[in-house]
């Protein structure tokens, strides 16, 4: 018989148990404009309307950054934020592969003088690997967090400013690594699976505050990202 959905979640959930914290990080972009409660409020105070994620995989560690569009340099600046973020905290980078799909976005180019520019650009001593073209399932730890945020969060949030939106996607991000259970992960939160497997990580480590990521954007279309976020 064939497996039903949920019994072949299971499995790769307890595949993905057996993991190494800090393994995998699969990251990927959300378009904003489709929810209905949302996007009038992005069109009358200019709130983005791309929302970047990275997952780790293991204990489902979330980070969040938001632009006005899809672009390879915006994806660099999410990457470059993120690498330096687990580096400050003792993260091995050497042991990190991030997945992604196939989008332009993510798909490295050269600069004028041959230098490397785009996301991949960014992994440095980390690697990079794209999925299957239209094997979505692949990504399933982020497209969870895209079903679960419109329920949870965006159908459910108002804002009055810019600003009021960062503090609340920032909460949404505390809460959803720090207290929400994760049934597919034996009922923990991210933070919890990690002081299970690393119980000497810094909180620090689940407290990169999300942005918006063309503020990081230069009228030459590179990206400028400062040392220590």
């Amino acid at each position: 018989k064939r497996r039903r959905k949920y019994q072949r979640k299971q499995d790769l959930a307890a595949i993905k148990a057996t993991w190494r914290l800090f393994q995998q990080i699969s990251a990927d972009t959300k378009d904003l404009d489709d929810i209905p409660h949302y996007w009038p409020q992005a069109q009358a105070l200019g709130l983005p309307a791309i929302q970047y994620t990275a997952r780790e995989v293991r204990c489902g560690l979330l980070f969040w950054a938001f632009a006005e569009r899809r672009t390879a340099a915006a994806s660099a600046v999410f990457a470059a934020r993120i690498q330096q973020h687990l580096d400050r905290y003792g993260i091995s980078l050497r042991d990190l592969v991030w997945q992604t799909d196939n989008g332009s976005e993510f798909i490295g180019g050269h600069d004028p003088h041959g230098k490397p520019t785009g996301f991949p650009a960014e992994m440095r001593d980390s690697q990079h690997v794209r999925i299957p073209p239209a094997a979505h399932t692949y990504q399933s730890d982020v497209e969870t967090v895209h079903r679960l945020e419109e329920d949870e969060f965006f159908d459910l949030e108002s804002f009055s400013s810019r600003g009021d939106f960062l503090a609340k996607v920032y909460t949404y991000q505390l809460y959803f690594n720090l207290a929400r259970p994760n049934s597919h992960k034996e009922n923990l939160t991210p933070w919890q699976i990690i002081q299970r497997l690393a119980p000497r990580s810094p909180l620090e480590l689940c407290l990169l505050p999300p942005v918006f990521l063309d503020y990081y954007l230069n009228d030459s279309g590179g990206y400028d990202v400062s040392r220590h976020p």
